[in-house]
């Protein structure tokens, strides 16, 4: 054999354990199996860590004929599990017209998750994953009460801006009697603002019993997902400062930790500046009032952490 085609042999043959080695290491890279039962995740926290959610061109036609051509809608529910990289394992449906479960089946395998983290390591876990269609050629159940809420809102958030809280409880009262009329899980973030925004006049106007009830209707709408995490959030810190004045410290202190939770899981994901210092606000006003709360309850220690951690947010 000339020298030329052993050297032709051999370079060949290195290009070809080259690409086998390449192709094992991407394996490797994709293949991350879950050492340990996947964990379970708020689905609120679990939306945040949705980096994108491709639809192909067939998949939007086929929804559009479906949701307009076929007069198909409601809201869809599947089991998703992930791996430790954030692909998706599996997707289960768990509740949804067939004709929408089976569309939006294959959308969801391909969302693009951030990792889960766990004790600061990434971990597999499970959630449950929603999608709404409404067509606006069917009979709109909501669209009364929408047509209603929106500038009561706009109203109630105003004045709540501007501390005129005498103007907040009669705007925003009338704004979560109109949440009261929506039913559709699409406008539950109307829904939670509503009556976070009542809640929080209550307590303002010390009427905690009243603000309990408004708070826990704000974190019962919050629990079917497409709501911002914030949102969610101040409805278990509402409760939590209403659970605490009416004299249930224990159940002030799950709620102040869940709203904790909540809150920390923002800090998982890429943030722009302005959700940041947001966020750490609210964290930091959750925290504080935790701290008082677990005083009261004679754990100065537990306190004195939530403190500090408070403290490093600003």
């Amino acid at each position: 054999m000339q020298p030329q085609t052993r050297l032709r042999d051999a370079i060949g043959f290195s290009s070809l354990w080259l690409l086998l080695f390449l192709t094992c290491l991407d394996a490797k890279a994709q293949a991350n199996p879950c050492t340990a039962a996947p964990i379970e995740v708020d689905e609120t926290i679990a939306w945040l860590h949705v980096k994108s959610r491709p639809v192909s061109v067939q998949d939007g036609n086929e929804t559009v004929a479906t949701v307009v051509n076929q007069r198909v809608s409601g809201d869809v529910a599947f089991r998703a599990d992930v791996d430790m990289n954030g692909h998706v394992l599996s997707i289960k449906p768990l509740s949804g017209p067939p004709g929408l479960i089976d569309l939006y089946a294959n959308a969801a395998k391909h969302i693009s998750l951030y990792p889960f983290v766990k004790n600061g390591q990434p971990v597999c876990a499970w959630f449950t994953l929603r999608y709404a269609a409404f067509s606006n050629l069917t009979n709109d159940p909501d669209a009364k009460a929408y047509r209603r809420i929106v500038p009561l809102l706009e109203k109630c958030a105003a004045d709540s801006a501007a501390k005129s809280n005498l103007n907040a409880l009669a705007t925003c009262q009338r704004a979560a009697e109109a949440a009261d009329g929506l039913s559709l899980p699409r406008n539950d973030s109307k829904k939670v603002a509503a009556y976070n925004y009542y809640a929080s006049a209550l307590l303002l106007d010390k009427r905690p019993k009243e603000a309990l009830t408004y708070a826990e209707k704000a974190i019962a709408a919050s629990n079917l997902g497409f709501i911002p995490i914030s949102d969610k959030a101040v409805a278990y810190g509402l409760r939590g400062q209403a659970r605490a004045l009416t004299g249930n410290p224990q159940g002030a202190d799950q709620d102040l930790a869940k709203a904790e939770d909540l809150e920390w899981a923002t800090f998982d994901v890429p943030r722009t500046p302005q959700q940041k210092s947001f966020d750490s606000r609210i964290l930091s006003s959750i925290l504080n009032f935790h701290a008082q709360i677990l005083i009261s309850m004679g754990k100065p220690t537990e306190a004195a952490k939530l403190h500090e951690a408070a403290q490093k947010l600003l």
